[in-house]
């Protein structure tokens, strides 16, 4: 794709975006819902876009999991109750840290060609010893945040299914760990999306039931 093809879908992307917020907050008469919607924009062009390019200092998994985790969750939630609330805010966290986990994983196989154009992802910075750690990390958050809201009755003990996703998590770490050439990691993101899928489901389970 020409940059100058790209650029002209971005500028109408983001407007339409924008079109829609106005929309939703003018519509609905929930201003303070501007706060979160501005948030959004500017972390998301500001992820690669200079002068901040925070994408390029370690900090996406940071951002991309508040806008997918929190952002898009309350937000949600507050569109159509017409105010935010602490419930959806707990259950977004382990949907923001599977977000989260899904960009580190990606980053793995780019670990080389990213630090030789400069950027320094959060796995650049940490290298494969620290990455694998992290990874691992990654995934105890979000078994961890899923047992806390279940404890709390947040959730209900149908969301204990998420267990299922338990041994595919165990062979992505086991891939990571055996491999010698990190950027053939590419081939295996499918089993983490699939983790994603299936904590996902468990969540909606225990809100459902």
């Amino acid at each position: 794709i020409a940059p100058r093809t790209m650029r002209r879908v971005i500028v109408v992307l983001y407007a339409l975006a924008a079109l829609v917020a106005l929309v939703i907050i003018l519509g609905f008469k929930l201003y303070l819902l501007a706060l979160p919607i501005l948030f959004a924009g500017f972390s998301s062009y500001f992820y690669v876009a200079p002068p901040i390019r925070y994408g390029y200092h370690g900090l996406g998994e940071l951002f991309v999991g508040i806008n997918m985790g929190p952002v898009m969750v309350v937000g949600t939630y507050w569109v159509i109750t017409g105010y935010p609330d602490r419930v959806p805010l707990l259950i977004s966290i382990p949907v923001g840290i599977m977000v989260a986990l899904i960009l580190f994983y990606q980053s793995l196989p780019d670990m080389k060609t990213d630090k030789a154009v400069g950027k320094y992802t959060l796995a650049v910075r940490l290298g494969e010893k620290g990455a694998l750690a992290g990874l691992i990390l990654f995934f105890l958050l979000l078994y961890l945040s899923l047992s806390l809201l279940i404890i709390q009755g947040v959730l209900s003990l149908w969301s204990l299914t998420f267990l299922g996703s338990a041994p595919i998590m165990v062979k992505v770490v086991h891939l990571v760990r055996q491999a010698e050439n990190w950027q053939l990691l590419d081939q295996f993101g499918s089993y983490v999306r699939l983790i994603y899928f299936l904590t996902g489901l468990a969540i909606l389970a225990g809100i459902i039931f």
